[in-house]
């Protein structure tokens, strides 16, 4: 085997690994299919990484992962090159671990599904608060109308005192 096919088994397991990962925790859905490799990391060839999965086949023409393909990757996920190279490395050791590009399966989830129970909890909040303002609103609301007939009332009780007083 030539250090070419050593290099694009290995990118394809990269990829297929991404791809893995990517459709596990539901982040970067850009990066799910191979057309989206190749559009991103090899703009000469969209079809690159398709192409090199068809040239596995028997009698096919071989098609080799661009040089500028696995930099452009190994950039953007922060892959060790020695992975490329060495087909005893497995794509889960390759990446580096302070990738900001790859979200780890477990966290992300973990924290989705946290962030999801805190908006339910916030929803259920704010519908209690709002059930709250209405049923203070309409307190106020009877408040005002007492305070208004009490008015009513003292405005009466002067004015008959006042007839009262201009009476004797």
């Amino acid at each position: 085997m030539s250090e070419f096919d050593t290099i694009d088994i290995q990118v394809l397991k990269l990829i297929d690994y991404l791809i893995k990962i990517h459709e596990k925790t539901g982040t970067n859905q850009e990066f799910k299919t191979d057309y989206t490799f190749g559009y991103r990391f090899y703009r000469n060839n969209k079809y690159v990484v398709q192409e090199m999965r068809k040239s596995r086949e028997k009698g096919s023409k071989p098609k080799h992962a661009p040089q500028l393909l696995m930099i452009n990757i190994a950039r953007h996920f922060n892959v060790d090159f020695n992975y490329f190279y060495n087909l005893n490395m497995e794509a889960k050791d390759a990446l580096l671990t302070n990738n900001p590009n790859l979200a780890q399966s477990q966290e992300s989830s973990q924290n989705f599904e946290q962030l999801n129970k805190e908006i339910s909890r916030y929803k259920e909040e704010n519908d209690d608060l709002l059930k709250k303002v209405f049923q203070l609103n309409q307190e106020l609301t009877d408040c005002h109308k007492m305070a208004f007939e009490a008015q009513k009332g003292q405005t009466q009780a002067l004015k008959e005192l006042l007839a009262l007083k201009s009476n004797t």
